[in-house]
């Protein structure tokens, strides 16, 4: 499932790859059915502030597989907060 700030975006991408779609605000929904692993792949993470997450991490599952994809080595708050869940980080 692929969850994107803009939908559009996300219906294309999901199209092309044959899965699903869905905006960020769908994410409780996904958490709600489960999944595996968790990518962040906005900007956002590159900040340290909470505010800058892009989406509720309060519905992170335990224990699933985290990762953020920002350059370097930057421990971000989205993985600070995966890490809260007990998740695996990469």
């Amino acid at each position: 499932v692929i969850l994107n700030r803009t939908l559009e975006r996300a219906v294309e991408l999901a199209r092309n790859l044959g899965g699903a779609a869905g905006g960020l605000n769908d994410f409780y929904n996904i958490a709600k059915e489960g999944y595996d692993i968790l990518i962040n792949c906005t900007s956002l993470g590159m900040y340290s502030e909470k505010s800058s997450l892009p989406l509720d991490c309060s519905y992170m599952l335990p224990h699933k597989v985290v990762l953020d994809v920002i350059p370097g080595n930057k421990d971000t708050c989205f993985l600070k907060e995966a890490r809260k869940k007990e998740c695996r980080i990469i």
